[in-house]
């Protein structure tokens, strides 16, 4: 879902990027013959080589994962892109349609309303009942359909320890409270493979070493994105040079979108974890405004990053989001009492590794944008104490030479 959008616009924009981005991955795999030749292959400080060699090798790394999240994104609304499949299978009309979800959701044998009211039974009993079948802690969620209706269901869905995304439910009678059986998670082959996939997909089987990879892996195809993005625009910059033409408008363009992106989303993204600390507790709209500032901040890192010279927007953009993120744990310990103080685990190994894993994570984040900066910075300063030379060789900063 993308913000500002309704759900039908974004799920069109989403399932055609998504297909481009998988498109990209296949036809990459095919036209990179030497690939696993180039994933052992990195050559340090040689400029676009070096740059090309980072690329290629976070290319290789995670690809299982980048082919899985996005095949499987397809697969969320599968339905939605191939409609006339639907079609051809079920018939035409609202009530094909209807079967189709029926059997896609499980909804095919529940029951309606009823129409005649009733008090709906305690919650507590069936818990009970449902943990001495269990055990205790295996609750992932509890369902109730048709409230307050003579037809009421409790249906209580197990702990999802398995790709497998639909896992088995018990069912209540919702005014009797007695138990009427299982409801088992795999219906049929194909929804079953479907679940995996979208069960894959949400990784929330995972436990905190595969969650961690889950992460990693994201950030390495990010990383592998934001290198090819800097790369294209270098190549051309160097090729204009070379030819002796002037900066052209579209590739300056280009460059800033880069920046706003590659830079400029994190630091929106910093901006929303400071609302969510900032903004009053009792604010109304309160939510809403914290996605507003995640917003607004990436639009004014854009207008920053078209409204400077490329490489000195690098390092401004850089150092504010090396800021934005080392101070997140000093804003924590200010606004709250949930702080690394509190949260780190001491001798006796007590304390919340949820909370203080995010914000050292944050710390983490700050000091690797801090040092992207320094590096930039070090090398702006070289190549503008050199300007016999055409290029920086950083292919992040974009520059020329103390001109800009």
């Amino acid at each position: 879902m993308l913000h500002y959008l309704p759900s039908s616009a974004a799920n069109w924009i989403a399932g055609v990027c998504t297909m481009f981005m998988l498109m990209a991955i296949v036809t990459g795999v095919i036209i990179h013959k030497k690939i696993f030749r180039d994933f052992f292959t990195f050559r340090p400080a040689r400029g676009q080589r070096s740059w090309l060699d980072v690329h290629n090798i976070l290319s290789v790394v995670a690809l299982p994962f980048h082919l899985m999240i996005t095949y499987s994104g397809l697969i969320f609304f599968g339905y939605l892109y191939m409609a006339p499949v639907v079609t051809a299978t079920y018939g035409p009309g609202e009530d094909n349609r209807r079967i189709f979800f029926d059997e896609v959701f499980d909804r095919a044998n529940r029951l309606g309303r009823a129409g005649v009211p009733a008090a709906m039974a305690p919650i507590a009993p069936m818990l009970a009942e449902v943990e001495r079948r269990w055990g205790r802690g295996q609750v992932r969620f509890i369902e109730i359909r048709q409230p307050g209706d003579r037809n009421a269901r409790v249906s209580v869905g197990g702990i999802q320890d398995t790709p497998l995304r639909a896992s088995d439910r018990l069912v209540f009678d919702g005014v009797t409270g007695a138990p009427l059986g299982n409801e088992g998670g795999v219906v049929s082959t194909p929804k079953a493979v479907r679940d995996v996939l979208l069960g894959l997909h949400e990784g929330l089987f995972a436990g905190p070493v595969l969650r961690w990879l889950y992460f990693l892996s994201g950030l390495v195809g990010t990383a592998m994105i934001g290198a090819g993005l800097v790369l294209w625009t270098t190549k051309r910059r160097a090729r204009m040079q070379r030819a002796g033409g002037a900066q052209a408008f579209g590739l300056a363009l280009v460059e800033g979108l880069n920046l706003g992106t590659v830079v400029g989303l994190p630091v929106g993204i910093a901006a929303y974890f400071w609302a969510n600390r900032l903004i009053p507790a009792a604010m109304e709209g309160r939510a809403a405004w914290e996605a507003h500032a995640m917003f607004i901040a990436w639009g004014l890192a854009l207008l920053w990053a078209m409204a400077r010279p490329t490489a000195r927007a690098w390092v401004e953009l850089l150092s504010c989001a090396a800021a934005a993120y080392a101070l997140l744990p000093v804003l924590n310990a200010l606004t709250t009492g949930r702080h690394l103080g509190v949260t780190l685990p001491r001798g006796d190994w007590r304390g919340d590794w949820m909370l203080a894993g995010f914000d050292l994570t944050m710390l983490a984040f700050g000091l690797l944008f801090a040092w992207a900066a320094w590096r930039l910075h070090q090398k702006i300063r070289r190549a503008a104490s050199r300007p016999d030379r055409s290029a920086f060789r950083v292919p992040a900063a974009g520059e020329t030479g103390p001109a800009e």
